[in-house]
């Protein structure tokens, strides 16, 4: 039987933005998958010293951890620091909830990055990492 905490969850309203960052061909995003897209979403909220944003109304549970695969070091990373001990990687949910709200921060940056602002989504990533 699957738990609620074996998914990870977004606003039922920005389920647009993870399809069109997913479908559109002007996307980097293309045929990637949401947890791929949830993962970026909330390492950029990270980056930008976004404040996390907790999700509000309606909130879709459908990306599956496993998706993560070894990738899931980064949401308790994340949990450790937010949290300043160890003993966050005790707790799955709150792990998984401060990753969905710097993901939900992230979200927003992320699709006006894509398709509301001027200019190459690449260069500007460059710039990020640089």
């Amino acid at each position: 039987m699957v738990k609620k905490e074996d998914y990870l969850g977004y606003e039922e309203d920005d389920k647009p933005k993870y399809e069109d960052l997913t479908k559109k061909k002007v996307s980097p995003f293309y045929k990637n998958s949401y947890a791929d897209v949830f993962l970026f979403a909330l390492s950029l909220a990270i980056k930008n010293n976004s404040p996390q944003m907790k999700l509000k109304g309606k909130v879709n549970r459908n990306i599956p951890v496993s998706a993560l695969r070894e990738r899931i070091w980064i949401l308790n990373s994340i949990a450790i620091e937010q949290e300043k001990t160890h003993r966050a990687l005790h707790d799955k949910e709150k792990v998984y909830q401060i990753s969905e709200q710097y993901a939900n921060a992230g979200i927003k940056e992320l699709y006006a990055e894509i398709f509301e602002k001027p200019g190459d989504f690449y260069k500007k990533m460059e710039k990020l990492v640089k």
